[in-house]
C-alpha cells in the first residue's frame, strides 16, 4: 500500500523516484501490488497477459486519491495490461509504462543534472 507521502508527491508531480512506487513491486511473503497513476480514470483493474499462469483473469485495483492513483494486489509474476474505465464509458487496454522499468541508468540521470 502507498504512503501518504508518495500518494501528495504522486498527485502533485513531485515525486522524484516514480518507479519506485508505481508498477509492481514485490511485498512480504511473496506477493505483489501494483499502484497506477491513471488522471481521468474511474476504474484500472490489472488483466494478466496470455503467456500468465491466468490468462485473461482480472484483477481490480482501489481507488486511492481522487486524481486517479489506484492500487492493489496482483499476482506476483506473469506480464499484465491495464484495463481502464474512463470517466465517459470508454473502456481500454493499455501497456503499464512502469511495467518496463527506467529507461535511463543513475549515470545517465547524473549526467543529465550536469549539463
Amino acid at each position: 500500500m502507498l504512503k501518504a507521502t508518495d500518494i501528495t508527491a504522486l498527485c502533485s508531480g513531485r515525486h522524484g523516484d516514480p518507479f519506485a512506487v508505481l508498477g509492481r513491486h514485490q511485498v512480504h511473503g511473496g506477493a505483489a501490488e501494483l499502484a497506477v497513476f491513471m488522471p481521468g480514470a474511474v476504474a484500472v483493474s490489472a488483466v494478466m497477459a496470455a503467456g500468465a499462469a491466468k490468462p485473461g483473469q482480472t484483477w481490480p485495483l482501489q481507488r486511492r486519491h481522487a486524481d486517479g492513483l489506484f492500487d492493489g494486489p496482483v499476482p506476483p509474476a506473469g506480464d499484465y495490461r491495464l484495463q481502464v474505465q474512463w470517466a465517459g464509458g470508454q473502456l481500454s487496454q493499455m501497456e503499464d509504462p512502469y511495467r518496463f522499468g527506467p529507461v535511463l541508468g543513475e549515470l545517465d540521470v547524473w549526467l543529465l543534472a550536469e549539463g
